[in-house]
């Protein structure tokens, strides 16, 4: 008998139409399929199950951004003080032998069991009446789309290349283990996204304009509809897309403390909110923990030329403060030291003295010379003044963090998985890129973006290749840290260009060209000696 990863739900769970809340506690236990659809509860204890997968810290809830990102322009790995966290990610150094929880074979084993998973739920008799099971069934479609768009897009060359001819990963749309499955090519894998998310979007119930949803909507599944036709230059297809997602979702937020608290809640335009929560949440292994330095893993940051792009009244740059300035929040205090609230940390587990330091440089008013004040031996944990080192931690605090008064759970956080802003500058995009531009359409949709981050904001006049550009660096600036980089460069056929500036030490690699080998991750090798259809020659290229 074939049995599914399954979690057993320790409460009772309220079956109200399509749109149950997500529970609270799930742990795990096995049980036979023919059982796990027999009620209400054991369908949705299955879905809770297949969710608890796909945002796990493996996937969406953490590693997955993480790695987007660090395979990008804009964010770093500290060369001290990494602990030996994704080195390999940051300097293209993964091997198909590697069986590394952050890697390819991590990646690629947890993508295939939510997909096994799907395909179980998908086929599986469920215990309601026909629009309830569509919704049931449409929700667990649009999840598995979501797998494949993780794994289309971390092992296969971009859709744009060569128009989807590239070789693809196995597609599993029924379960039998006794079966393996080719490559293929990756225009197979997009037409069973674009299938599946059809097919969701007509069963699922709509958002309706909320935000914070930990489930799966109808708004969800349009918007990542727009991002796989993105993908494939299909410019009129999810500029549809991302305006459906647009009216359903909730407003662009202008909520300036809410929007500028960043990503760890349910921020006012969250789309689809990671559901940890205080009993269950990945701690060290949180998106928040890596951003958070020294208490958490802290060792990625941004760089001074990212940092240059954003105009100075940009509300955005509240993103950039470490932890201390962030935790202490004294008005007085940030203004002293606002040429070095994005580069100055606190001692590890000694926050309070570092406030008192702070504190009392702030009363003396002396010039600051943080090469003589502090301490910069980045070797240390006790290091204090890291020049180069452009905090993110603000845009991903920890979610219970008060500033002033508490700072909160190292790793606790509930990421937005999409929002409004992806959606209005997909939407910009698109009008610039299509067939027909609408340039004065485009212009307007990446305004909204500008203007609310910066008052000072003059609407772009500019056309053709300088507009979309344009839209491209906002986009950047927008979504830095939400696991766009890898994706965006790869699908613009856009070469790595890392800048070359003082502080962080960067990868060998500064530069790499478009579609370079180094930026698609190697199939593992337990995939290649267990799939009897494959061969060494499905190894992708470089890693042989």
């Amino acid at each position: 008998m074939k049995k599914i990863l399954l979690l057993i739900v320790f409460a009772s769970v309220l079956i109200a139409g399509c749109k149950e809340e997500f529970l609270e506690y799930y742990p795990t236990d096995r049980v036979e399929d023919t059982q796990a659809f027999s009620t209400p509860e054991n369908a949705m204890a299955v879905l809770y199950g297949i969710y608890d997968l796909i945002t796990s810290e493996t996937l969406y809830g953490s590693f997955l951004n993480i790695t987007n990102d660090l395979r990008g322009n804009d964010v770093f790995l500290a060369e001290q003080l990494n602990w030996n966290w994704w080195v390999q990610t940051y300097n293209f150094q993964w091997v198909a032998s590697n069986t590394d929880y952050r890697g390819p074979y991590s990646y690629w084993r947890y993508f295939y069991q939510v997909i096994e998973n799907c395909n179980v739920a998908i086929a599986a008799d469920l215990p309601w009446d026909d629009a309830q099971n569509n919704a049931y069934k449409g929700e667990v479609k649009a999840i598995r789309a979501w797998a494949y768009y993780g794994l289309v897009t971390l092992y296969c060359q971009p859709y744009l290349k060569d128009g989807g001819t590239s070789k693809g990963v196995p597609i599993y749309t029924e379960s039998d283990p006794s079966v393996s499955k080719p490559r293929g090519q990756v225009k197979d894998v997009y037409a069973i996204m674009e299938q599946d998310l059809v097919d969701a979007i007509a069963a699922l119930p709509a958002l309706g304009g909320s935000s914070g949803s930990k489930r799966i909507t109808k708004c969800f599944a349009n918007g990542l509809s727009a991002r796989v036709a993105l993908a494939k230059g299909d410019y009129n297809g999810a500029l549809s897309y991302a305006d459906a997602a647009i009216a359903d979702a909730p407003a662009l937020n202008t909520n300036v403390p809410d929007y500028v608290l960043g990503f760890s809640h349910a921020n006012d335009e969250s789309i689809l909110i990671d559901p940890f929560n205080a009993d269950d949440y990945p701690i060290y292994w949180g998106q928040t923990s890596f951003y958070d330095h020294p208490e958490g893993y802290g060792n990625t940051f941004i760089n001074t030329d990212f940092v240059s792009k954003y105009a100075e009244d940009d509300i955005r740059r509240g993103w950039f403060v470490t932890p201390l300035f962030f935790n202490l929040n004294d008005p007085a205090v940030n203004t002293f030291f606002k040429d070095y609230t994005s580069e100055l940390y606190h001692f590890e587990g000694y926050l309070a003295e570092s406030f008192d330091e702070v504190l009392y440089y702030t009363q003396a008013g002396d010039p600051i010379d943080p090469e003589t004040m502090f301490y910069p031996d980045y070797s240390d944990s006790w290091t204090f003044y890291r020049p180069g080192h452009v905090s993110l931690y603000s845009k991903f605090p920890r979610m219970d963090a008060a500033p002033g008064m508490n700072p909160g759970s190292v790793g606790l956080a509930q990421p937005t998985l999409m929002r409004t802003s992806e959606m209005v500058l997909i939407k910009a995009e698109c009008l610039a890129r299509k067939a027909s531009p609408d340039y004065a359409a485009a212009q307007n949709a990446l305004y909204l973006i500008q203007h609310r981050a910066s008052a000072g904001a003059v609407k772009s006049v500019k056309t053709g290749t300088e507009l979309i550009d344009e839209i491209m660096l906002e986009r950047r600036k927008e979504l830095v840290g939400e696991g766009f980089a890898a994706i965006d460069i790869l699908r613009t056929g856009s070469p790595l260009d890392r800048p070359d500036v003082a502080g962080p030490n960067w990868s060998t690699f500064i530069t790499l060209p478009a579609y370079d080998w180094r930026m698609i991750f190697p199939i593992p090798e337990a995939e290649l000696d267990s799939n009897e259809t494959l061969s060494d020659a499905d190894q992708n290229e470089g890693y042989n």
